[in-house]
């Protein structure tokens, strides 16, 4: 899903979605939404 889409799902600000995105990339030290996925799926997250 894309930032904006993520934002009407879930009642948010689009910028609030990315500060939150951008925090979790901190955290994990990645870059993008692939990495994260990759990351997900390397410890079997589930993704939604």
């Amino acid at each position: 899903m894309t930032n904006r889409s993520i934002a009407v799902e879930l009642y948010l600000s689009r910028h609030t979605v990315d500060a939150h995105l951008k925090h979790v990339y901190l955290k994990l030290d990645i870059h993008s939404r692939v990495e994260l996925t990759v990351l997900a799926l390397q410890h079997r997250l589930p993704i939604h």
